[in-house]
């Protein structure tokens, strides 16, 4: 992704500029996704603060906002769940803002939507394509999440069972999730269905062990 970083001056309200700034870092960090996803919603803030501003002195700014914030407030399950989504692979891009959000939720995650929350666990090992790959820094995080959620958790075995491999895997790293997961007694259906999925990591050729070095 091209270097982005210059457009950072262009901003011309100090205050919209941090988003951008953690956008410019996420590219940095090779997460271009998620970069976009950030642009996207640095404009989207910038212009509900502009509208604000407008709102104490011009009536049809301020009907405008009620609209962008009922129709925040009226997004439809897939919707909430491609945001859980987005929010993962901000974080991934090391976004400052996305990193402190999964680690508020973490603490109480009772106030989330469910399909937000599914999105935030999906995007943690497939894709909407259902290609199978994890995210190992913001594990924890998502294994915390995934406690005592027992629908998503047969919804994303499901979704595993269902899944091809993406992409080549470090083995030991595998083994390294799956350890973590066994760990957990309460998501003992996420570790079988990883049980299942390593032979079908390992029949692909999807697996890098240490030995082929």
């Amino acid at each position: 992704m091209a270097d982005i970083s210059k457009y950072t001056a262009k901003i011309p309200v100090e205050a919209d500029r941090p988003l951008f700034q953690e956008a410019v870092a996420s590219a940095l960090h090779g997460a271009p996704r998620g970069s976009y996803i950030l642009i996207w919603i640095a404009c989207a803030e910038g212009l509900k603060c502009r509208f604000r501003e407008a709102a104490v002195r011009d009536g049809k700014a301020n009907k405008i906002l009620g609209d962008i914030t009922q129709k925040e407030e009226q997004q439809k399950p897939e919707q909430q769940e491609e945001l859980g989504r987005n929010i993962l692979q901000a974080a991934d891009g090391s976004s400052r803002s996305a990193l402190a959000y999964l680690s508020a939720v973490r603490r109480d995650p009772s106030d989330l939507e469910q399909p937000f929350l599914k999105g935030l666990i999906f995007e943690a090992f497939v894709n909407e394509r259902l290609e199978f790959r994890f995210k190992e820094e913001r594990m924890a995080v998502i294994l915390d999440l995934l406690t005592n959620q027992k629908d998503i958790e047969a919804e994303l075995v499901e979704a595993i069972d269902a899944s091809t491999p993406k992409s080549w895997i470090f083995e030991k790293d595998y083994r390294h999730i799956l350890d973590l997961v066994k760990e957990r007694p309460d998501i003992k259906l996420l570790a079988e269905a990883l049980e299942r999925n390593s032979e079908k990591q390992r029949n692909s050729g999807k697996f890098i062990s240490t030995d082929d070095f």
